[in-house]
Formats: structure tokens, C-alpha cells, sequence
């Protein structure tokens, strides 16, 4: 009897991801979004003696410093070969498997310190052990791994209901904050503007000294339930991503406003994403507007926003071809008509193709099989994909994936 050889492999020519993570089926144009592949096994002639066969998805989380937390996506693990008694012949053969994705995963997404989200595929074989003399005959376990990307289509910046024009304002005394704006989701290089008014009422009397606007990102890194004391406290950072200032130096009364638009603009290379859906981390972004008053005090307003890791040329085109979908779009919304990034004479992109630059936590049981053969792909790994940049497919007795690959968020 010989030992056991793994390989996983991707469908042909496709990753292993397939469908639109984040956006529920519909139709045969849009199947339930996927995990699928099939296992390798290799083996001698004469087979050998095993237990089962398995595949499982695993979400692990890195927090700055190492500490890993691991979480099992679907119905893992997989058997996709069980031994009638309690071993059985194994033989060379190939074992496709299926792992639904739920729609409310998180994303892959590197940050700095080793920090952050990555998926590890895993396949495992249990073989029979050789008896020794003064031993039993313990099994051996032979696995193969590969770390996949998972990107989420909820995402994209251009979904209609981030379209949604909003107005707040916050009251301090006599003076009133008004702030309009008429999106919710940006991406890399889009310019975030807001409206805002400052109103004065009653017997009031200051100067407007001017406006502050602020993008603001705070990250949360938080340790199991078993941390305790203040290493078990939660690890929280704020980055201010761009800001504004509009001096004005005007006088205001009761009776009086003054207005300003404003405006920040996302840098290219900014690689993180609103993220709330993982156990041990949590990225939000909020826009700050603050009224800066001479001798009252100064009048703020905070407002939630979503940032998106992909660019908008991306997410048109694939708003194109995702279509409509329930959670994403306007009762009335339209994908096709969404403006194209290319002219009416060029013909779009084959399905499967990349897209190219220039155009609460839900239960995660497997779901009944089917066919997911679109496949959104970014230009190129690196680019402006915030997950690690090596992927290979696993081979016999292959270690756990290496930590996330740092990227400089600015």
C-alpha cells in the first residue's frame, strides 16, 4: 500500500470562486455564489486503506500581533468519500466538491501587520496507520491547502440604493447644522462632496470661521471571548483618510446661513472596505463636518458612510452584468441604464473574463447543488485587491497558507 497524494484543483480555466459573492441567485444567469473544484487523489495500484476523504472552507481572521481565530464556512468539514466500514480501499479518482458562499461573509482583505482576512481551502485524507510492535495503529492525516480570494458584490459603489439623496442636521445652542448629500458609497479615486448650511437663530451673534471636512476610518481589532484583562481589551485605530478646510470668516446673526459644498477625494491607492460582518474585525468610515465658530462653540456632524475597494469603472461594468438584485438595487433601479466605460462600438467582455481597469451573520448551510460559471475577476492580483497576492493550488502535505501580505493602506 502507498501513500496518499492531494492536489486541489479550480474548474477549468476559472478560480475556485465562483458567481457574485454578496448578491443573492437569480435565475440561471445568477446561481447561488461558490466554492467549487475537485479533489486529486492519487495513489498506488493497489489503493490504500482510508477512513475518508474531506473538504472545508475556512475563514481566518489575523489580528495584529498573530493571534489567528479560525471559522468554518457551509457545512464544514465535507465528507465527499466515506469508508463503508471503518476503512476502505481508496483509489486513484478525482472528488468534485461544492461549498455555497453566504451573503454575508466578509471580504479578503490584507492589512498592515499581518493583519486581516483570508480563506484557506482545505483537503484531508485519513489513512490507515502501520502497527508497530509496541504501537497501535494510529491514523495518519495527509491534507493539501489553498488560500482563495473572496470578493464581495455588494460592494460597488454605483448599486442604486447607495443613490439616495439624505439630508441631517444637528442643533447646538441657536446654531443649526444642516448637511445634504446624495450618496452613501464611494470607492478609490471618487470625490466625496456634501452640502453644508449653518443657520443662526434668535438674538445670536458670532463669526463663521469656516467649515472642516473630514473622512475618517476606525479600525477595531477585537480577541476571543477567553481574553481578559487589558490585553483582552479591543485594539481600536483612527486614520483621518483626507480632509478639507473652507475659511469663511463671516459674520453671523439670528436669521442668518451660510452654505458651502465640500469635498474630499478618496486616494487611488486606498485598499481597505466597510467591513462588519467578521467576529474579531470591523472597519467604518464617517465623514465629519464640523461648523468652526470664533468665540461659541463649534457645531459637528457625523454621517456613515460605505467605502468600497472597487474602482467605479469596475463596478459598472459589473452592475452590467450581475443585473438586478434585490438587496442591492432600487425598487425601480435599471442596471442597463448605467453608462458604459466604453463606446457603443466596442463589444463588452466575454463572460468569465477579468474586467479590465479601464471599462447580522446568517446561517452558512451548504445549499443544493448548482451550475455558478460566471466569474467577476479583478485586472491583476496586487492591483487594487485588498487580499494576499500569492494563490497556488495545494499539493500533499502542505502546510497552513503564510500569514496576509501587508499593504501600505496610503
Amino acid at each position: 500500500m502507498s501513500l496518499a497524494k492531494l492536489t486541489l484543483r479550480p474548474p477549468p480555466n476559472i478560480d475556485f470562486v465562483q458567481g457574485y459573492p454578496g448578491i443573492p441567485p437569480g435565475g440561471a444567469d445568477r446561481p447561488q455564489a461558490a466554492v467549487k473544484g475537485a479533489i486529486e487523489v492519487r495513489v498506488g495500484g493497489q489503493g490504500v486503506k482510508a477512513k475518508w476523504v474531506r473538504i472545508e472552507l475556512k475563514k481566518v481572521e489575523v489580528l495584529p500581533g498573530g493571534n489567528t481565530f479560525y471559522d468554518y464556512v457551509g457545512q464544514s468539514p465535507i465528507n465527499v468519500w466515506q469508508a463503508s466500514e471503518e476503512y476502505g480501499t481508496l483509489h486513484t479518482q478525482d472528488f468534485p466538491f461544492y461549498i455555497r458562499i453566504p451573503e454575508s461573509i466578509p471580504p479578503s482583505i490584507a492589512l498592515e501587520k499581518g493583519a486581516g482576512i483570508r480563506y484557506e481551502l482545505i483537503a484531508a485524507v485519513c489513512l490507515k496507520g502501520k502497527r508497530g510492535l509496541l504501537r497501535r495503529d494510529k491514523p495518519t492525516i495527509t491534507t493539501a491547502s489553498s488560500t482563495i480570494i473572496i470578493d464581495k458584490h455588494e460592494l460597488h459603489s454605483t448599486w442604486p440604493i447607495y443613490q439616495q439623496p439624505e439630508t441631517r442636521n444637528h442643533t447646538q445652542g441657536d446654531v443649526t447644522l444642516i448637511v445634504e448629500r446624495t450618496r452613501t458609497c464611494f470607492g478609490p479615486g471618487d470625490r466625496v462632496t456634501v452640502s453644508a448650511t449653518v443657520k443662526a437663530d434668535n438674538m445670536y451673534k458670532d463669526t463663521l470661521r469656516g467649515f472642516e471636512f473630514t473622512l475618517r476610518e476606525t479600525t477595531v481589532f477585537r480577541g476571543g471571548p477567553q481574553s481578559t484583562g487589558k490585553k483582552g481589551a479591543p485594539v481600536i485605530k483612527v486614520v483621518h483618510i483626507a480632509e478639507q478646510r473652507v475659511p469663511l470668516n463671516a459674520a453671523l446673526f439670528g436669521g442668518m446661513q451660510h452654505k458651502a459644498d465640500l469635498f474630499v477625494t478618496i486616494p487611488t491607492q486606498h485598499t481597505s472596505t466597510t467591513l462588519n460582518t467578521a467576529r474579531h474585525i470591523d472597519i467604518t468610515y464617517h465623514l465629519v463636518v464640523k461648523a468652526l465658530m470664533a468665540t461659541t462653540s463649534h457645531v459637528s456632524l457625523d454621517l456613515p458612510i460605505v467605502v468600497s475597494n472597487w474602482p467605479k469603472p469596475v463596478s459598472i461594468e459589473a452592475m452590467r452584468r450581475i443585473g438586478l438584485a434585490p438587496n442591492v438595487s432600487s425598487p425601480h433601479g435599471n442596471p442597463s441604464s448605467v453608462p458604459s466605460t466604453t463606446s457603443s462600438s466596442s463589444s463588452p467582455p466575454l463572460i468569465g473574463q477579468p474586467i479590465m481597469k479601464n471599462q447580522g451573520r446568517p446561517s452558512t448551510a451548504q445549499s443544493a447543488n448548482s451550475q455558478v460559471d460566471v466569474v467577476i475577476g479583478r485586472p491583476s492580483v496586487g492591483q487594487y485587491n485588498t487580499a494576499p497576492a500569492e494563490r497556488s493550488n495545494g499539493t500533499a502535505g502542505a502546510g497552513k497558507p503564510e500569514s496576509l501580505v501587508s499593504k501600505p493602506k496610503r
